[in-house]
């Protein structure tokens, strides 16, 4: 290899090192970014019938925080509890089970075997999953218990969504400037394009999410199944994980409707 191309590897390397050095804050930023294009939207749509931008930008970002308000006292509560008692009835689930597996075994003696082995795994793997959500939650708890480490992200996000909703178009121009000149029209296209396929996919998560969740609770409730709300809100949630999210949320909602 020529000198030239060790150099360009040696700066490849040094670049990806620094990136993942400041991954968290590269997140946070692209987080700050997405919500920022959707309320951006939102402020255009309302600029048709508010002129004035100042006004539309503090009515979207007052209603942006009133929901968010709302939903973490009227939904974060119960739904905590309800998903710790979600989590408490796998010990009782797993107890069935190696009842289930031991009536079996009595019940079919001439193949003890393949009953046990199949079974047992069964056993194992929710012992498995059990402990894995405990300690993913513990960590969860954790990290949110971090007062200062969460307030100062968040406090970075809110930021950088303010900054970015009151005047995106210096932050455009800069972001388009570090392209060649011939490259500038080509990359605001880019950029348009982005920000309405952001949007779109941004808005229709967000319903099939709250569908979701809504008729998941409904059915729920409708079934008997305990801890309804709890389970159509994880359903809800894990919508966002494309083709997993679906197959995931059905294991937590059999666990109580098996208990009870």
């Amino acid at each position: 290899m020529k000198f030239s191309q060790w150099l360009s590897l040696i700066i490849l390397v040094a670049c990806l090192y620094i990136i993942w050095q400041i991954r968290n804050v590269l997140l946070l930023g692209l987080t700050a970014v997405i919500f920022a294009i959707v309320l951006n939207q939102a402020t255009r749509f309302l600029q048709r019938w508010i002129s004035s931008r100042k006004i539309a930008v503090v009515t979207v970002l007052l209603t942006t925080v009133v929901v968010l308000v709302i939903f973490g006292f009227l939904i974060i509560p119960p739904f905590y509890g309800q998903l710790q008692e979600l989590f408490s009835l796998i010990p009782q689930v797993i107890n069935q089970l190696q009842t289930s597996i031991n009536q079996l075994q009595q019940a079919s003696p001439a193949q003890p075997s393949l009953s046990s082995e199949f079974l047992n795994g069964i056993a194992d793997q929710l012992r498995s999953f059990n402990l894995n959500m405990e300690m993913l939650l513990g960590r969860f708890v954790t990290f949110f218990s971090n007062t200062l480490s969460i307030t100062v992200n968040l406090l970075l996000v809110v930021v950088l969504i303010i900054m970015l909703v009151a005047n995106p178009s210096p932050y455009r121009r800069l972001f388009v400037k570090a392209f060649p000149a011939s490259l500038r029209q080509r990359v605001w296209q880019v950029m348009d394009e982005c920000e309405s396929d952001i949007t779109g996919w941004f808005t229709g998560i967000l319903f099939n999410m709250t569908v979701i969740a809504g008729m998941s609770m409904i059915g729920l409730w409708i079934l008997g199944v305990p801890l309804a709300f709890a389970n159509g809100l994880v359903a809800g949630l894990l919508a966002f994980i494309p083709n997993i999210g679906p197959v995931l949320s059905v294991s937590p909602r059999l666990l109580p409707y098996y208990d009870s």
